[in-house]
């Protein structure tokens, strides 16, 4: 043994002892470096985009930022920048995710056979997703008090996404029954059923209707459902149409 070898610490003769079994690293005393960890991007956008709703869920769009993203998330803030592009992308990669703001609806399968059967029961079934979700409740509200570019690009990502999603409703339903306008009838019912809903989680009733009890709601969506099929309704033939 040399006279450097007798003079070494116990645990540099130990880490020599052992770098002999690692080839190369016993000549050099270096230790041979950590394969780098494989990043779950996949996973790791999940988080973030998960962190984002609880934020606006919570606190509303207006709380939404790249560091207290992050933050809610547990990840490096660079990360927000590298898979989404920052705060923008990551705020239309939130309005195209339909599973935040329909729910199931978004996956399931379209039910019944024509327009007045289809279009009521998607208009109760997201009656119910909306009371549910309250993700979609803060962003709705925050769309009427607020026009922040934040919320505008949002809300733009989110209504291009759900009428794409329509067009495959529409697909299914076929069209309307004719001198019907569809389209201002679909935003009355969904006005209403939005500030119903609304209403639910500040002053809760509403025209004598107590938007506590679960009753309340069973009446709307029957009153929902009863006034789309009326309106819906294919008109009786007459001997003209025969």
């Amino acid at each position: 043994m040399t006279a450097a070898a007798r003079c070494a610490p116990a645990w540099q003769l130990s880490r020599k002892a052992h770098g002999k079994l690692r080839g190369e690293a016993a000549l050099t005393g270096e230790r041979p470096k950590p394969a780098p960890r494989p990043r779950d991007r996949d996973g790791t956008e999940a988080r973030i985009i998960q962190a984002a709703a609880a934020i606006m869920a919570r606190d509303g769009v207006g709380a939404l930022g790249v560091n207290t993203v992050a933050r809610e998330a547990g990840v490096d803030k660079q990360l927000v920048y590298r898979y989404f592009g920052g705060l923008e992308g990551l705020l239309e990669r939130l309005g195209t995710d339909l599973r935040l703001w329909l729910g199931d609806a978004a996956d399931a399968e379209i039910a019944g056979s024509g327009y007045a059967e289809v279009i009521t029961g998607q208009l109760v079934a997201h009656l119910a997703a909306l009371r549910a979700n309250h993700l979609v409740q803060a962003a709705l509200a925050w769309e009427l008090v607020e026009r922040s570019e934040a919320v505008a690009r949002l809300g733009a990502a989110k209504n291009e996404a759900i009428r794409d999603w329509f067009a495959q409703v529409r697909a299914t339903a076929g069209a309307p029954p004719r001198g019907v306008d569809a389209t201002a009838i679909n935003a009355v019912l969904l006005a209403g059923m939005h500030h119903l809903v609304l209403r639910a989680r500040t002053a809760g009733d509403f025209a004598g209707m107590d938007l506590t009890d679960p009753a309340s709601w069973a009446r709307i969506e029957a009153a929902v459902a009863h006034i789309s099929t009326a309106m819906y309704a294919a008109p009786a033939a007459t001997i003209d149409d025969a």
